[in-house]
């Protein structure tokens, strides 16, 4: 079985085209885009070609922090499990930072989606986590 994963691509750029790579599941480990409100349409042409690429049942998507720019917390795709066969699941999640801190949060530009707030990107690590561990005794 061969994994295609792909990161930090921040692909703005209406003319940005990306061959990709051939694999039996693509997994998208976040930042495909820069900001939501301003990469929208060549986000949604990139998620269309890797979904007819690699067929949507074999696609792993979970947001990084940049998905939000623009947008609020409530605009995060989180806690996906793909069944990939011979009782192989891949589990995502963001998995945010941990560090439950007024200073850490003072040092992120994850100020720009709105509602966010350190005590929310703690909380959602304690979910995003407790959500892998589930899903890992499952």
């Amino acid at each position: 079985m061969k994994l295609a994963i792909l990161s930090d691509l921040h692909i703005e750029g209406a003319a940005y085209k990306l061959d990709l790579p051939p694999a039996d599941v693509c997994i998208l480990a976040g930042d495909i885009v820069s900001s939501h409100t301003q990469a929208a349409e060549p986000y949604k042409r990139f998620i269309g070609r890797a979904n007819e690429f690699y067929g949507e049942e074999n696609v792993l998507e979970i947001d990084g922090n940049h998905k939000g720019y623009g947008g609020s917390i409530e605009d995060f795709t989180n806690e996906q499990i793909l069944e990939i066969g011979h009782g192989i699941a891949l589990i995502g999640a963001t998995l945010w930072s941990g560090v439950n801190s007024e200073y850490a949060y003072s040092c992120l530009n994850d100020k720009y989606i709105k509602d966010f707030t350190w005590q929310w990107m703690y909380d959602r690590h304690l979910s995003d986590l407790e959500f892998i561990t589930k899903a890992l005794d499952a």
